[in-house]
């Protein structure tokens, strides 16, 4: 039972972190954030920081964004809540969630921020 406790306290405190990365003379970033909306209407909460030709793209990045910077310094990060989860919309009909929207928001993600060639950093579900 601690170990659970655990868990969840530890999920609970990396889910509550920000997107900080330093900037190239060692300045924090500044975090930039809003919404994207996807072709069915849902929006997509996003936070991107930091600068570069680089840019990692981590849906569900929430999990672990007291992690992230520290593997894409001197990379645009930006991480996004995938539907129905965070900061982004709810989705009612159970219809609208599977892998083929998850590749439709990765793409609305990166068309609504006019990211170009993306590196994407993905895990269980989203590694997919």
């Amino acid at each position: 039972m601690r170990r659970w406790s655990l868990s969840i306290v530890t999920f609970a405190l990396l889910a509550r972190g920000t997107c900080a990365v330093a900037a190239a003379d060692g300045s924090p970033s500044p975090v930039r954030e809003g919404f994207v909306e996807t072709p069915d209407g849902l929006r997509l909460f996003y936070q991107e920081c930091g600068e570069g030709h680089q840019v990692v793209v981590a849906p569900g990045g929430m999990y672990l964004a007291g992690h992230l910077p520290r593997l894409v310094t001197g990379c645009r990060l930006v991480r996004y809540d995938q539907r129905a989860r965070g900061r982004s919309d709810r989705v009612t009909d159970r219809t609208r969630i599977g892998v083929s929207y998850e590749v439709a928001d990765l793409e609305s993600v990166q068309r609504g921020l006019g990211l170009g060639r993306i590196s994407v950093i993905g895990w269980s579900y989203s590694g997919l």
